[in-house]
């Protein structure tokens, strides 16, 4: 049976470089919106940190499959 794995990649201002963290896309959560500066965001839950982050776009969202 495959596993399917999904990550979210883009650019973090905080750790000032591209990271992949993982992803949950089911629509409960995660959301996006514009922000006051006008850019478009995605909050996430991010499961490795048990909480909610942003990511400004661009992002990429990764699909993994394991068996």
């Amino acid at each position: 049976m495959e596993k399917n794995n999904f990550y979210i990649k883009y650019y973090s201002k905080s750790d000032g470089k591209h990271v992949i963290r993982p992803y949950d896309p089911h629509p409960d959560n995660q959301h996006e919106f514009v922000a006051s500066t006008g850019n478009l965001c995605k909050r996430y839950w991010d499961k490795s940190k048990e909480g909610l982050r942003t990511a400004n776009a661009p992002w990429t969202i990764i699909k993994k499959n394991e068996k």
